[in-house]
């Protein structure tokens, strides 16, 4: 993973610590994990709902509730399942629909609020290095 996709998951760690009980490095690589997954999933949906607006962080904007700090519950429930495998891709099997739902909340207002060239870069640098494994035979396509 490249140094600013670390940087970047670290700052969703900050904000999730305060909410959640779960030590920050076990946060931060859930998150790291979460971040790929997520890009692909975005990736992937361009030829639908995505490729109406123009950006990711217009799509999350769409779906976020100013009044009430939260995404639409359908966005979350549709992140909670990549949340919960990027979690026990890091041996963390039992945290609460709460805990996954913090995490996916803090990731996706995370890429919300970044500035364009900042979401562009980190997604750039998860397809750069998906790409490089896939060539290697290291990372077969994941199916969501």
């Amino acid at each position: 993973m490249s140094k600013r996709t670390d940087v970047e998951a670290g700052k969703v760690v900050s904000s999730v610590q305060a909410n959640v009980s779960i030590d920050p490095v076990t946060i931060l690589t859930i998150v790291s994990t979460l971040l790929p997954i997520l890009a692909k999933a975005f990736q992937e949906c361009q030829s639908t709902a995505v490729a109406e607006q123009s950006t990711v962080k217009e799509y999350l904007h769409d779906r976020y509730d100013m009044n009430t700090g939260q995404f639409d519950e359908h966005l979350i429930a549709e992140v909670r399942p990549r949340t919960r495998r990027a979690a026990r891709k890091n041996g963390e099997r039992h945290l609460s629909v709460e805990h996954l739902d913090t995490i996916s909340a803090a990731s996706l207002k995370h890429a919300m609020e970044a500035d364009d060239a900042t979401v562009a870069a980190v997604f750039s640098d998860l397809s750069d290095e998906d790409a490089d494994a896939e060539e290697d035979g290291s990372n077969p396509k994941i199916v969501l």
